[in-house]
Parts: C-alpha cells; structure tokens; sequence
C-alpha cells in the first residue's frame, strides 16, 4: 500500500510513500493545465494532453510509456494502455471518491483519499503492477479530485 500527502498545504504537488514510510516518487500536477511529471526510481515521467481534450500520455526519455483516455463525458473513467496490456480507471459510484482499476474483470485495487476533508490519499494496488502504472494512475485520480475541488469552489 502507498500513500500521498501535499507537500505543502494548498500545493499540487504530492509525495509518495510506501507503508513503511519510505519515499518512493514525487508527483507533481500542473496549477493551470492538464500535465504534470513524477520522479520514479530515478526515471522523470512527465504527462501531458495530446492535442485538444485528447488522451493523457505518459512519457520517458522521449518514449511514450502509456496512454489514458477518457471514456465517458460526464462519468469519471478512464481507459488505459500500458505496455499492451489494457486497463480500466473508474469511480465506483458518482457518491464515492475512489477510483477502482480493472485489467478487464479483474479488479487490482483502489485509489482513494484517506479521509473525505483531506487531500491525502491511498493507493492499494495489486503486488504485481508496475509502479509506474500505479503512479500513472494516482496521477489520473488526484487530477479528477483537482477538477472537482475546482468545479465545486465555483458552484
């Protein structure tokens, strides 16, 4: 299990720790666009929108590593490529802030935050993930929640 907490208190930039502790990543959303980057054992992965509500891809060293769109307007989720294999990133209900990601029926675990007045959040994934996936896709998730903070102080 991971966790996320704001480096800062209104910051949009996270750290990333596994359940010991230890820092693993460091995540960072952009204040004013759809991008953002994460530092992962010693790799920089940066996100970014292709084209005009195009799909999010994540990329190294100038090689695209996995792509996300979205897959329904209204709804949150998200379809995802990563290294060939598809997965699916989705709320579990329009009530709930956790997100849960499928490998087709499978279901490989939650995103979540930690308590519903905190940003904190915890990723409890399946062993087996590649780290950047599950990076990948808390980075979906707390952009959603950045997106719906913003919608709901402006309502």
């Amino acid at each position: 299990m991971l966790s996320a907490q704001p480096k800062k208190w209104y910051s949009s930039d996270y750290s990333l720790r596994d359940a010991e502790g230890r820092h693993v990543a460091d995540l960072g959303l952009s204040s004013w666009r759809d991008r953002g980057a994460f530092a992962l054992g010693g790799a920089e992965y940066r996100v970014r929108r292709e084209g005009l509500g195009g799909p999010f891809v994540l990329e190294s060293d100038g090689t695209v590593r996995a792509r996300a769109r979205r897959t329904r307007l209204l709804g949150c989720e998200f379809e995802i490529e990563f290294e060939g294999d598809h997965y699916t990133l989705k709320k579990r209900s329009v009530w709930s802030s956790v997100f849960v990601l499928r490998q087709g029926a499978e279901e490989l675990g939650t995103i979540g935050h930690v308590a519903w007045y905190k940003r904190d959040a915890h990723v409890d994934l399946a062993e087996r993930l590649s780290p950047v996936l599950a990076t990948f896709a808390l980075w979906l998730a707390l952009l959603f929640w950045k997106h719906e903070a913003a919608a709901a102080a402006g309502a």
